[in-house]
């Protein structure tokens, strides 16, 4: 059976700051471990970058609540598709900050966020940036890449 991934962009509404992001973070893991949703949430210089995996009807349901959220803004959806099995299986929602110490990744990643939300990311573009995002995984979960 397949899994179900959308992986999408958007940039912090004017006004969000630390304890919103947290508090984002906190009902995004509620809200998908009850829907059996895993993912990943990268934020740097007021955009987020994250990927929902879980049966099609679930993801979407997850993303059209968050398509409303007024926190979000710019919103664009990168690659909807179905992979053979979940890459981030062990996180409800795993999160990185990126910081200015790590401002090789984030040039590559948030220049590319930036791109997207103006809807200017080729699917090539969007693969670099899931592989990214997986080998984070694997960095955090297993110490390997």
């Amino acid at each position: 059976m397949s899994v179900f991934q959308l992986l999408y962009v958007s940039a912090a509404a004017k006004g969000v700051d630390q304890a919103e992001i947290e508090a984002i973070l906190a009902s995004a893991r509620a809200r998908n471990a009850a829907q059996n949703v895993t993912g990943m949430l990268l934020y740097a210089d007021r955009s987020f970058l994250q990927v929902l995996e879980g049966v099609q009807a679930d993801v979407e349901a997850i993303f059209a609540r968050i398509a409303k959220d007024p926190r979000h803004t710019g919103l664009s959806v990168l690659l909807e598709y179905n992979v053979p099995e979940r890459n981030f299986r062990e996180w409800s929602m795993g999160f990185e900050r990126l910081q200015a110490s790590d401002q090789a990744q984030m040039n590559a990643i948030f220049q590319i966020n930036g791109g997207a939300i103006r809807q200017r990311m080729t699917p090539a573009q969007a693969d670099q940036v899931m592989v990214f995002m997986r080998n984070s995984y694997n960095v955090t979960t297993r110490g390997q890449l």
